[in-house]
């Protein structure tokens, strides 16, 4: 005798109908396959979050950046191009500071070729530029882009209070913000919470490199009396 004629043959000796037996192995067999799809069915690991990609017009950084150091990075990308000629040219203790092989500490503010865009007609950056006499205060301004100490990344900037950092300048600080301006490119809304250094946005940020870490920003950092204050 079958498994389901004994049950049957039981379940009429104790006064329970063909149809109810039969209802209750249906309901047991859908609950078994259910089960063994719930077994089969195999667990897709959550795959950590892409960066987001550059805004337009600036350049990402190549995919070994990980691998490079701060300075690496900086002067491989060709939206750069006019802070890292600077940097060789007028500040070579950052570049040295930047291409560390040590300890992740390093945090970087690199204007992009735009930033620069303002300058280059200025007659003060011209005599800087070209007067010897004069090269240690641009050196002191490039050196105002970096940090040499902690790897700041914009997650590190409260919503509640700003926080100072010295830079390898020892005349210039920077402050670090987070607030809501206006949008920065186009593919940008109203209320974006932007986070700052000073008066310059973070439009490309927490890019991890094998020393620190490199923020690209939109404005060249310089204390007023070089240039005014951002008035938009």
């Amino acid at each position: 005798m079958t498994t389901t004629a004994a049950i049957k043959a039981r379940a009429t000796m104790a006064g329970i109908s063909t149809r109810t037996v039969v209802l209750a192995l249906f309901v047991a067999l859908l609950a078994v396959t259910a089960a063994a799809a719930v077994v089969c069915v195999p667990l897709t690991r959550r795959q950590a979050p892409s960066p987001p990609p550059p805004p337009p017009g600036v350049d990402p950084f190549p995919p070994n950046v990980a691998n490079l150091t701060a300075w690496q990075a900086v002067s491989s990308n060709p939206s750069l191009s006019n802070f890292t000629s600077l940097v060789t040219a007028k500040a070579p203790q950052v570049v040295t500071a930047l291409n560390t092989t040590g300890a992740a500490n390093v945090t970087v503010f690199a204007p992009t070729n735009a930033a620069f865009a303002p300058l280059v007609n200025q007659s003060l950056f011209q005599y800087l530029s070209n007067n010897p006499n004069y090269s240690g205060v641009l050196a002191q301004l490039l050196s105002y882009h970096a940090h040499n100490g902690s790897a700041i990344y914009t997650a590190d900037v409260p919503a509640n209070r700003n926080i100072t950092e010295r830079t390898l300048s020892p005349f210039f600080n920077v402050t670090l913000s987070r607030g809501t301006a206006r949008p920065l490119w186009a593919a940008q809304t109203a209320n974006v919470t932007t986070v700052w250094v000073n008066d310059a946005a973070i439009i490309y940020g927490d890019t991890a490199v094998r020393d620190g870490v490199v923020h690209i920003i939109d404005r060249v950092l310089s204390p007023t009396w070089y240039l005014p204050p951002r008035s938009a």
